[in-house]
């Protein structure tokens, strides 16, 4: 026969095993994790490849943006020491197409001006096709300072006209030429007149200063991308200095030309 002591004993001992297996189940899943978590904070992963830049290049990519439009264009031309590359087009701030757009809409400016023979109002967006090139300017003393430049080549679809623009990725035209002008041009003056010349360089920061005519000044020395200028007859040329906002006047040369071939262009080079 059990006595009174030992009948009272099991109740205790089960209703603690009882209490010991709650606890555990409320306590010990959570330890397990807080232990987890504390072992991972202690452990370093890379980041993934492609979040990854080289040294220099956001620097680099900061410093070109402070770049004035006239500073771009010398960096383009040789003025300043470069290397020039070929560039993959998404390392523009621009697409093709927006390129091409923003080259017809300121060769329009130019038409409307009477400067540029052919009008490329949106009427006449069926007419032309159109390929593109990018190339970008490097500084050759630090190799810090970028600039792009759009080749943009518009053909007509009977492939009588031909296009060959270079522009900046603000909308600067460098140089445009067309194989066949019958309609005969104004002076480019007016489009770098006071009145004209933010537009011109689609650059609010840009103010005339002066400008004056040139007699003299052949296109030997123009260095842009795939621009022959050996058949070339400058008809017209000015200097003009321009201000760009916190920096010292800048001189560039602003000509008209044209070919044996009945071709045309107009440009721009720094001096």
């Amino acid at each position: 026969m059990k006595n009174k002591k030992t009948k009272w004993i099991s109740p205790v001992i089960c209703l603690i095993i009882s209490l010991t297996a709650l606890l555990s189940g409320c306590f010990i899943p959570g330890f397990i994790i807080n232990r987890q978590n504390e072992a991972e904070l202690d452990i370093v992963t890379k980041a993934p490849q492609e979040l990854y830049l080289a040294p220099n290049s956001l620097l680099a990519k900061n410093l070109s943006d402070k770049l004035t439009t006239i500073d771009k264009i010398k960096l383009a031309s040789n003025s300043w020491e470069s290397t020039e590359r070929k560039a993959d087009k998404s390392e523009s701030t621009l697409d093709e197409y927006d390129a091409v757009l923003l080259a017809k809409s300121q060769l329009q400016k130019y038409y409307e001006q009477n400067i540029y023979p052919y009008s490329f109002d949106s009427s006449y967006d069926n007419w032309y096709s159109w390929s593109t090139m990018l190339y970008c300017y490097t500084d050759s003393t630090f190799n810090t300072y970028s600039t792009y430049i759009w080749e943009i080549t518009l053909k007509k679809y009977d492939n009588e006209l031909t296009h060959t623009i270079l522009m900046t990725e603000n909308g600067t035209i460098l140089n445009a030429y067309v194989n066949n002008n019958n309609k005969g041009f104004s002076s480019i003056y007016p489009a770098y007149s006071p009145a004209n010349i933010a537009s011109t360089f689609n650059d609010d920061s840009i103010t005339y200063n002066h400008a004056s005519a040139l007699k003299y000044f052949t296109l030997d020395k123009v260095s842009y991308p795939d621009c022959d200028f050996s058949d070339a007859k400058v008809e017209t040329a000015y200097n003009i200095t321009l201000n760009s906002e916190g920096q010292a006047p800048s001189i560039v040369v602003v000509y008209q030309y044209t070919t044996g071939d009945n071709g045309y262009g107009i440009g721009i080079v720094p001096r």
